[in-house]
């Protein structure tokens, strides 16, 4: 079990992955760099399975709470399900998404394979070559279905909750298991603002000056925001730094 401070800096992560592979590009190619690089381009379809594993959560502890506990995070390690007292669903679930990002890292290492951030757009792109061309084909359908499985979890979370409202049934951690999934949903919508537009939007925005201007704020913009509304979500720390506030202005 991963608790929300490692999925927290995990999100940072992904945060600032076009700054880090420009800095990369522009020193001399080496082995471990392009490694790094490989790992960094890689990050951003992690998002997809993290928000996968996070909605399938927020479902099981909301429509099924007899098989989780509130207030936690399952994320199982790949090397830990074996020892894990996770549901099994949720083992057998975090291990495929582990397999599928274990696949996804081995394929960008390959020549030829992969992204490359462009400074003039602030965009990502893929390589010209053979090898993308089929990858290409299979990213769009898994991002496809991981948003519709999202959407399909959270559409019953938040029709659960409603349905528990209008019968007066709410939990007693209610109000933390709420913020909990407005923070997943936030997640989602990081998701829909990053992934979406980079693989669809050639279907519905036109190849314009003003579509590469949405590219570059949206790769610049959603990130900062997505952090900092999770931080502002945050109980814990909103206190300490009231705390530490009004401390130091006394």
């Amino acid at each position: 079990m991963v608790n929300r401070t490692f999925v927290g800096l995990l999100y940072i992560s992904l945060a600032v992955p076009g700054l880090v592979c420009s800095v990369f590009s522009l020193k001399a190619i080496s082995v471990h760099k392009v490694i790094t690089v490989a790992a960094i381009s890689g990050l951003y379809f992690c998002i997809l399975l993290l928000n996968n594993v996070l909605a399938i959560n927020r479902l099981l502890i909301n429509c099924f709470p007899f098989m989780t506990q509130p207030d936690k995070i399952y994320l199982v390690s790949p090397v830990s399900v074996a020892d894990s007292d996770e549901p099994v669903f949720i083992q057998l679930f975090s291990s495929v998404c582990w397999l599928v990002a274990l696949i996804q890292f081995l394929f960008y290492l390959t020549p030829g394979a992969g992204l490359r951030f462009s400074l003039e757009t602030f965009d990502w792109k893929y390589f010209d070559s053979d090898v993308n061309a089929v990858f290409q084909q299979i990213e769009p359908v898994i991002s496809l279905g991981s948003t519709l499985f999202d959407m399909v979890c959270y559409s019953s979370i938040i029709a659960f909750m409603l349905r528990n409202k209008s019968q007066h049934r709410l939990e007693r951690h209610s109000s933390l298991e709420l913020r909990l999934v407005i923070i997943s949903v936030i997640s989602f919508a990081y998701q829909l603002a990053m992934i979406i537009p980079f693989q669809f939007g050639s279907y519905f925005i036109p190849d314009t000056p003003a579509a590469h201007l949405f590219y570059a704020t949206s790769w610049l913009f959603f990130p900062a925001f997505h952090q900092i509304v999770l931080l502002v979500l945050n109980r814990d720390l909103r206190r300490r730094v009231m705390k530490d506030f009004v401390t130091s202005v006394n």
